[in-house]
């Protein structure tokens, strides 16, 4: 019996989980834990959230540890759902089987360097490496045939992709990335460049940091304390400058930003977690109070906060069971109640009256139950209205879609993932040779791809829309036949706002990776503020004013195509295109704008293929696996899941690891010098330190967790997107390391920019370790461990 997580609660006292057999069937050792529904239910009148069944999975081992099976509610009727590694006699997974009993195969060079992966559907993708362990080719059904070329310290020098584009990527003395020149026949070259260790006027604290980023759209400078936290960004595009300043506490905390339109958002902390919001017009005015009195739960979630209106404040309050999930949330004048089945799938919104806890009719006509196969992929979806059915092919692509008795075949190439037909009416899909979504008959567009593979033009009719990217790869800017619009993000990557030459036209407010606000309108006179409601994805789900009356609603099928709402309830329209997280609609295309990739709810795919490859999943184009109900993709490389760090946590399934080099400005090499995490260094040192008197594996990660103070808002992220070795010998240490240990090394993150990382020994650190930090501010911590006690 092994301690596996432990939650402080305000009383002092502990709840415990055990591990028993490697089984994840997570028992609450103290009442209180158990009764946390209740602590954060909602008025006298609401029953509790239905109850759902305790996640489990099992984890089998060979005689020499490696991982053979991994089964989801084992000896539960109708699930135990498998997935089976087999291994060479080296110990590599040669083959994994899903619990469809589609496989997939894998193939090693003599270095033990992947050479190809065979797919369900028997796609070859093919990987040549060099002697010294870089991928010199990548032949992919989905993207073609790519060649790259690299520098003595083992940078990406070169890369040619099948479209015949050529990035060049220059580095300095660092190895830091200096320029990448996207260059064809015939085309205009495309150029960025990043530049370091500028000081004075804009550059603040600059040495030994990223200072200016410029791509085509313009550029972006960043300021710093001496504490090296980044406190102001200068996007510049065009003509156009925006300004988003960054005030911090003693603590490390983000206590104040200030928008580009000069508006201040005041956050004030309570034990190192948020408890309030106030809005100013500018840095001269009075703060107003926006949300106050917010809660949390023991184990980190959100549970609620109170949002100011013209006549009071309104609660909002989200529950928790005792297993991290959320089982029950507001929509307005409605409470929607989540189930779980046995192998911790979403399979029914249900929803009650908010103030006389009722099924009303109102009510009712929201409902959805959802049914999947053993993969976890959506087939089923029933409202009171409409059903859908849904079915797959080995690799997740769509084969059909029947709606109320009307059926829509797929048709996916033979020899890719790309699709090319869908029936009943006949859509039609074209490509080039990259895998890019070139038109698509169904939505009467053209697009044309930027040499940097992004999404350039789009054409439907006589109108045209042109985007622009910057050097990170942040869309920011648009021109169509509204005119053009510009977008400034935070730190994190969040959308903070939209606006025009003359000024703002929305603003967001973030609570970590949860949109509560949007401030609508110029700064002549005070903003229309408008409260977010948010599902258990985050997704914005509603939009209310200050006298609680509904302005925008977007209800839609798990897929997301359904339209939002602009007026539901007669007042005047409000455009808000946030959707699923990390996702802006595009009304000229019917897409959603997903940061490195644009997402057709329509299909339930992205419309290009993986930046990462296979590294995000078996299938290029998929989104989250066919699973929205339960995963999102906040940058459009690979689903993240809605998990607590105290609850069965979403697995990538099958465990094999699939690396192939990404470009830079792509995943883990799209650094803005904003985060202090460390890198990898090169040649392992395992070999030369005894270990022996560090802690267990399972000891150093609680206790780098407790310094992350890791909770229920952080997200698992994959361990390759967070830092990915730099140099041949360190990426097949870090290889070998995944092999040994058998399993995903972990990768948290949370929405303050904390981490805990885990990385295998290198020439700094002799021992296989953690990195910690509970938020971006704060110094990484390493929790060296000896990699012989699991």
């Amino acid at each position: 019996m092994r301690w596996v997580a432990r939650s402080k609660r305000r009383a002092g006292s502990e709840a415990m989980s055990i591990k028993r057999k490697h089984r994840h069937c997570w028992t609450s050792l103290a009442a209180p834990m158990a009764a946390l529904v209740s602590m954060a239910a909602h008025a006298a009148p609401l029953p509790p959230p239905p109850a759902s069944p305790a996640p489990v999975v099992d984890y089998e081992y060979d005689a020499k540890g490696n991982p053979t099976k991994v089964i989801k509610a084992k000896g539960v009727s109708g699930f135990g759902f498998t997935t089976a590694n087999s291994y060479d006699p080296l110990d590599r997974v040669k083959a994994s089987t899903d619990a469809r009993s589609g496989v997939t195969t894998l193939g090693y060079d003599g270095q033990d360097q992947l050479k190809q992966v065979q797919d369900p559907r028997n796609l070859l993708t093919a990987y040549q490496r060099n002697g010294l362990g870089d991928l010199t080719q990548l032949n992919s059904p989905d993207t073609g045939i790519a060649n790259s070329t690299y520098d003595a310290a083992g940078n990406l020098l070169t890369r040619t992709d099948s479209r015949g584009v050529l990035a060049t990527h220059a580095y300095d003395a660092l190895n830091r990335l200096t320029s990448t020149v996207y260059s064809q026949s015939g085309q205009a070259s495309l150029n960025y460049t990043w530049t370091y260790d500028q000081s004075g006027g804009d550059f603040g604290y600059g040495v030994g940091r990223l200072t200016t980023a410029t791509g085509t759209s313009g550029n972006t400078k960043y300021g710093y304390d001496a504490q090296g936290r980044v406190i102001t960004t200068i996007q510049t595009v065009g003509t156009m400058v925006h300004t988003t300043r960054f005030g911090y506490d003693s603590a490390g905390h983000i206590t104040r930003i200030t928008y580009p339109s000069g508006r201040v958002l005041t956050i004030v902390y309570d034990n190192g977690l948020p408890a309030s919001m106030s809005l100013a017009k500018d840095a001269a005015s009075a703060a107003q109070p926006l949300i106050s009195q917010i809660q949390w739960e023991p184990f980190g979630g959100v549970r609620s906060w109170l949002m100011h209106m013209t006549s009071g404040t309104k609660l909002q309050e989200r529950v928790h069971d005792s297993y991290g999930r959320l089982v029950r949330y507001p929509l307005g004048g409605y409470v929607r109640d989540l189930t779980y089945d046995a192998a911790d799938r979403i399979v029914s919104y249900t929803h009650l009256d908010a103030d006389t806890g009722l099924a009303t009719a109102g009510a009712q006509a929201l409902n959805q139950s959802f049914s999947y196969d053993e993969l976890g992929r959506l087939t089923g979806v029933i409202t009171p209205s409409a059903s859908w059915t849904i079915g797959y092919d080995a690799n997740g692509n769509r084969t059909g879609v029947t709606l109320n008795g009307t059926a829509r075949s797929y048709t996916t190439e033979t020899t890719s993932n790309r699709l090319s037909q869908i029936s009943n009416p006949t859509r039609s899909f074209g490509y080039d040779a990259a895998g890019n979504t070139l038109s698509d008959n169904g939505s009467a567009y053209t697009a044309t791809y930027r040499l940097d593979n992004r999404l350039g033009s789009l054409t439907q009719g006589a109108y045209t829309t042109t985007y622009r990217y910057d050097a990170g790869g942040q869309r920011v800017h648009k021109q169509h036949s509204a005119g053009m619009r510009y977008f400034a993000y935070d730190l994190q990557g969040q959308l903070l706002g939209e606006y025009y030459a003359t000024g703002p036209s929305q603003e967001y407010v973030w609570l970590g990776d949860l949109p509560v606000a949007m401030l609508n309108g110029g700064t002549a006179t005070a903003p229309e503020i408008l409260y977010a409601y948010a599902d258990h994805l985050n997704a914005p789900r509603l939009l209310v004013d200050q006298n609680n009356a509904i302005r925008w609603r977007w209800i839609s099928e798990p897929f997301g195509s359904t339209a939002a709402e602009t007026a539901p309830t007669g007042l005047a329209p409000i455009v808000f295109n946030l959707r699923f997280p990390g996702q802006f609609f595009d009304s000229e295309s019917g897409l959603h704008y997903n940061y490195f990739r644009d997402y057709d709810g329509t299909t339930g795919r992205y419309a290009q293929s993986d930046p990462i490859g296979l590294h995000g999943g078996i299938n290029t184009y998929a989104y989250v696996g066919a699973n929205p109900t339960d995963s999102f993709d906040p940058q459009g490389l690979q689903a993240n899941c809605v998990a607590s760090p105290f609850g069965v946590v979403c697995q990538r399934t099958p465990p094999i690891y699939i690396d192939q080099d990404y470009p830079p400005g792509v995943g883990p090499n799209r650094s803005t010098g904003t985060s202090s995490s460390s890198s990898a260094s090169s040649t392992s040192k395992k070999g030369e330190c005894d270990c022996s008197h560090y802690p267990s594996r399972t000891q150093a990660y609680f206790n780098a967790a407790a310094v992350a103070n890791i909770s229920s808002d952080w997200y698992m992220v994959d361990w390759d997107a967070y830092n990915k070795p730099r140099t041949r010998s360190a990426q097949i240490e870090y290889t070998k390391f995944r092999q040994r240990i058998g399993k995903e090394p972990y990768g948290w993150r949370s929405p303050q920019g904390g981490e805990l990382v885990e990385h295998p020994a290198d020439d700094d650190h002799p021992c296989p370790h953690f990195h910690a930090k509970p938020n971006l501010a704060a110094k990484s911590i390493q929790f060296p461990y000896d990699p012989a006690k699991p």
